[in-house]
């Protein structure tokens, strides 16, 4: 009879501890609010290069070795347990905790300043030991796992969970010692950490793939006293009385991002050459390292530049505008600055502009008018002469009709361009119809072209 209610008692404690699907206990704890001293689950800035992310697993789960072949991927809770069977037939009652971070929105670059994992202890199960004189040198040994593996599929015998597929060295390990509370009694605990800062800088520089960690108890596949660890799952339930808002476990990460300066400009592209008073475009492009947005400054050699202006997005062409005052040989060369940072980068290599005084010249003079020679009064006639410029700008023109009118400046027309216009005259005489042309935008006007003699009658 009392090897029956023995039997009896160690089957409930299995189902307790191992959560036997079908046989899953809940315990309702009332109590006060603790701080728990857990980080709110959000970025925050530490200074203008330092931030805190608190991220939250994309999958965690357990596996047992009593329960070889059940999948706890759902479960509300982690258990990392070790030590001798609750039967004298049968296995060690060992089981592991998988659990896995996406650390992707951390900046390929950062400097890792601290990564803690953090799993919230809810209660101890102890056989064969007094809760009262736990093991001071028991610990949970985080191992790096170096295969991908799938939550909702992992069992005991899942190769991912061979030892093969794991770091050969622990990455942390935590005691948490004196922290026992009978399964199911009493306060809940509290976090528990490991320092995971190598790995999680690894993860970032992609030097080491991120496929999580293994969490196991060190006397593991051992027949020592029965030590089980009930740790808060992501599937764990929320704003609880007595818990921490959000016991699910945590990878807290600071990390700093270094602001690195624009690169050089490249040298400014455009005329090398030109007159006092031209209207030159010049161009450079840049990037950013961290791909920072710019400001572009370009200096033009003559004790003015642009001052800060853009703001373009890296690697996008800048392109601005000048003209000279004075004839000499000037260096135009050109700075970029990120923004919000306002770090600058060197100047570009300077191109060499050469300005002139020649300035520019007026259009040529018109040719004679062509058209008739003759007419009578109120007759409406055609004339036209040609017009160009030597420095190819637009042109606007005028004729005189030599009876003390004219069209005034009509246009604009390309250098290069015959135009014709009407006239009529009301009284009979002889008239000399003569064209002038000047310049956009300078105005600079033609001489008058040789008059056309025009007999009315």
């Amino acid at each position: 009879m009392k090897k029956v209610l023995v039997i009896i008692t160690c089957v409930l404690l299995v189902a307790t501890v191992f959560s036997i699907p079908g046989n899953q206990n809940t315990t309702e704890v009332s109590m006060n609010q603790k701080n728990f001293d857990a980080p709110e689950n959000k970025q925050s800035s530490l200074n203008n290069n330092q931030q805190t992310v608190t991220l939250h697993p994309i999958q965690d789960t357990y596996v047992s070795r009593m329960w070889s072949n059940v999948n706890y991927n759902r479960y509300p809770f982690l258990i990392v347990s070790a030590g001798s069977s609750y039967f004298w037939w049968g296995p060690p009652a060992d089981a592991r905790v998988y659990i896995q971070f996406d650390t992707s929105s951390i900046p390929t670059g950062a400097t890792i300043i601290n990564a803690t994992l953090r799993l919230f202890l809810m209660d101890t199960d102890v056989v064969g030991a007094d809760l009262r004189n736990p093991d001071p040198y028991r610990n949970h040994q985080v191992y790096r796992v170096n295969k991908a593996w799938d939550g909702s599929a992992l069992t005991w015998y899942s190769d991912v969970n061979d030892p093969f597929y794991w770091s050969p060295n622990p990455s942390a390990i935590a005691y948490p010692e004196g922290k026992y509370r009978r399964w199911g009694h009493g306060n809940p605990m509290e976090w528990i950490e490991w320092d995971v800062t190598s790995d999680v800088q690894g993860f970032v520089d992609g030097t080491i793939p991120n496929y999580g960690w293994v969490i196991k108890d060190m006397y593991e596949s051992s027949h020592l006293t029965h030590y089980a660890f009930r740790y808060l799952s992501k599937e764990s339930l929320k704003n609880i009385v007595g818990f921490p808002p959000d016991p699910s476990p945590q990878l807290v990460v600071t990390y700093s991002t270094v602001n690195h300066p624009p690169n050089t400009p490249t040298q400014p592209s455009g005329p090398t050459s030109g007159n006092v008073g031209d209207i030159l475009s010049y161009e450079t492009v840049t990037t950013d390292p961290d791909g920072d947005s710019l400001e572009y400054m370009i200096d033009w050699g003559d004790g003015t530049n642009t001052g800060w202006v853009g703001v373009v997005a890296s690697g996008t062409p800048f392109q601005t505008f000048h003209s000279w005052s004075s004839p000499g040989t000037y260096q135009v060369r050109a700075k970029a600055r990120d923004v919000p940072h306002h770090a600058e980068s060197g100047w570009s290599q300077p191109l060499t502009v050469t300005i002139s005084a020649g300035g520019n010249h007026p259009p040529n003079t018109p040719t004679q008018p062509s058209g008739p020679t003759s007419g009578n009064v109120g007759q409406s006639l055609y004339f036209e002469s040609y017009f160009s410029d030597p420095d190819g700008d637009s042109l606007e023109v005028m004729f005189d009709w030599g009876d003390g009118t004219n069209t005034g400046w009509i246009g604009v027309i390309a250098s290069g361009t015959t135009v014709g216009n009407y006239h009529s005259w009301s009284s009979p005489g002889t008239y000399q119809v003569r064209t002038k042309a000047r310049d956009i935008p300078y105005l600079a006007e033609s001489n008058w072209s040789p008059p056309l003699t025009v007999t009315i009658s």
